[in-house]
C-alpha cells in the first residue's frame, strides 16, 4: 500500500504556536558541520533534546513552504502536462553537468544539490515529478488513484533527453512508500540510467515519519522526544535492501543515509536548532541546506 501524505497549513500552525512553551534562547547552529564524525554527533546529541529550541529553523510559521522548485515549475504536480525546459541551476557556467531526477524525495534535495553543483563548477539540471520515480511499469496517480500516463511521458522524456546529454552524474531519488510496490521496476530501470552518465548516483530514502512533524512538534513542545522515531519504523527495510543490492551488483553509487537522521535507536526530528521536517515526510528547506556538507562527503569524490 502506498503511503499517504498528511500536511499542515500555515494558518493552523500559527494558531497552534501561540501555546507553544520553548525552551531557554540557545546559540543558532544553521551551519553545515564539516566532517561525517561532526553530523553524527550532531544527530546523537539531538536524541536528548527535551523542550523545543525557541530559536527554530526555520519557524513554525515557515515550515512548510516547499523549495524553488515548485514555484518554478520544474518540480512538476500531477496534473502538469508539459515538461519545462528552463531547469538548470548550479554554476550555469560550469564545465560538468549533474541531473537530479525522481519524485518529491528526490525534488528534497535540490537545495543540498544546487550547493554541490556550485561548488563543483557544475550545471544541475532538475527535473522531477511527485509520485513519478524513474521506474518501469505503471505507476499511480497520487490524486486519481488511477492511471499516470503523465508520469510515463515524463520519464521517457527525460530518458530521450539524458541520451543527448550524457551527463557527468545522475542523482535518482524516490520516495520508499511508492517503491513498496514498485521497486522490481525502480531497480530495472537503474541499468538503462547508468548507460546514459559517468556515474549513477542511487539516494536513499529519508524517514518516513507516519505523522505531521511540525505538528507534533507544536503539541509536545515541552518533551519533543514524542516526535522520535526508531529506525525500524522510519525506514523500509525491503526497500533499502533491494536498492543497495541492485547498487552493488550493478556497479552504481548507493548512498544509505540511515545515520544522517538516526543514531541505532532513535531519528529525532530537531537537530541543533533545525526542524529537519515540513510534513510527515520531506525535509526543510532549512534541513536540505545543512546536509549539503553530508552530501559533498558522500559522492564528491566520484564527481571530480
Amino acid at each position: 500500500m502506498i503511503r499517504r501524505f498528511r500536511s499542515v497549513t500555515l494558518a493552523t500552525t500559527a494558531v497552534m504556536i501561540a501555546t507553544v512553551a520553548f525552551a531557554p534562547m540557545a546559540q543558532a547552529s544553521t551551519s553545515s558541520p564539516s566532517s561525517i564524525a561532526d553530523y553524527v554527533n550532531a544527530v546523537a546529541a539531538a536524541t536528548k533534546i527535551k523542550k523545543l529550541p525557541s530559536n527554530l529553523s526555520p519557524s513554525m510559521a515557515t515550515v512548510t513552504e516547499k523549495n524553488d522548485l515548485y514555484s518554478n515549475g520544474c518540480h512538476q504536480d500531477p496534473s502538469a502536462t508539459r515538461v519545462p525546459s528552463n531547469c538548470v541551476f548550479g554554476d550555469l557556467n560550469g564545465s560538468k553537468t549533474i541531473w537530479l531526477i525522481g519524485d518529491s524525495h528526490a525534488a528534497q534535495w535540490f537545495y543540498t544539490m544546487d550547493a554541490i553543483a556550485k561548488r563543483l563548477h557544475a550545471k544541475l539540471v532538475v527535473h522531477t515529478r511527485s509520485s513519478c520515480p524513474f521506474a518501469d511499469g505503471k505507476l499511480e496517480n497520487p490524486v486519481t488513484h488511477g492511471a499516470y500516463p503523465e508520469c510515463t511521458r515524463t520519464q521517457k522524456w527525460i530518458e530521450s533527453q539524458l541520451a543527448i546529454a550524457q551527463p557527468d552524474a545522475v542523482v535518482s531519488a524516490a520516495f520508499s512508500g511508492i517503491l513498496n510496490n514498485a521497486l522490481p521496476g525502480y531497480i530495472a530501470a537503474l541499468p538503462r540510467l547508468k548507460k546514459l552518465t559517468k556515474q549513477l548516483i542511487v539516494l536513499g530514502d529519508t524517514p518516513y515519519r507516519g505523522k505531521d512533524a511540525p505538528g507534533c512538534l507544536t503539541k509536545n513542545p515541552r518533551d519533543i522526544t514524542k516526535c522520535s522515531l526508531a529506525p525500524s519504523v522510519a525506514f523500509n527495510a525491503k526497500v533499502d535492501k533491494g536498492i543497495k543490492e541492485a547498487a552493488i551488483k550493478g556497479g552504481y553509487l548507493y548512498i544509505d543515509t540511515h545515520s544522517w537522521f538516526c543514531t541505532a535507536t532513535t531519528c529525532p526530528p530537531v537537530v541543533n536548532n533545525i526542524q529537519l521536517y515540513r510534513d510527515d515526510t520531506h525535509l526543510s528547506g532549512v534541513a536540505a541546506k545543512w546536509y549539503s556538507q553530508r552530501m559533498w562527503l558522500a559522492i564528491s569524490k566520484s564527481l571530480k
